[in-house]
């Protein structure tokens, strides 16, 4: 056998055993495309929840904000109510008081 036969023997044998590694490489860059492509997708949608997260705080501090004024505002509105009250009270008490004195001052 020439040399250029054993070498053409010789390439043909290597390209024969390189043939699965070539295939099996060309079906890892196939799936690293698809798990590249599969992150992708993922990042767009972790950037999705995150602009609804940030507009769901956003929204909850705006209703934080405006229930405190609301119950600000009640504490307000229920503390003139008090006041009112007291003094109904107080009038009633004082009133009650000034008859009991004059039946008292009556009996005797």
């Amino acid at each position: 056998m020439e040399m250029d036969q054993m070498a053409t023997l010789l390439r043909t044998i290597i390209s024969e055993e390189l043939k699965p590694i070539r295939d099996d490489i060309s079906e890892l860059k196939s799936d690293m495309n698809g798990l590249k492509s599969d992150v992708d997708g993922l990042k767009q949608d972790v950037s999705t929840m995150n602009e609804r997260l940030k507009r769901v705080e956003e929204t909850v501090s705006r209703v934080e904000a405006s229930q405190s004024e609301e119950v600000t505002g009640m504490l307000k509105l229920l503390d003139r109510k008090l006041d009112v009250i007291r003094k109904d009270v107080e009038f009633t008490f004082m009133k009650a008081s000034k008859n009991e004195l004059e039946i008292n001052r009556l009996k005797m």
